[in-house]
């Protein structure tokens, strides 16, 4: 699947409201490395849904205004 060769996102723009570094957000987190970090900002690779709920939290949003394109507006 070639979906998520620039999967568009947030995941920069919020951390950066932050001031923090893609090392700071990676152990707040929980996980190993910034590289994943990296990775899903540039849309190359997407969190998991466990991961996805943990920066929602830390940025203090919604995975939805993470990722506002994979979200189908039902509201007519």
């Amino acid at each position: 699947m070639n979906y998520m060769t620039n999967l568009p996102n947030k995941l920069r723009e919020f951390r950066y409201r932050q001031l923090s570094k893609q090392s700071e957000v990676a152990e707040r987190i929980g996980i190993g490395t910034s590289d994943r970090i990296s990775q899903w900002e540039t849309g190359h690779s997407m969190p998991s849904v466990e991961n996805l709920f943990k920066l929602a939290k830390l940025f203090e949003t919604t995975p939805e205004e993470l990722y506002p394109d994979l979200w189908v507006n039902t509201r007519s």
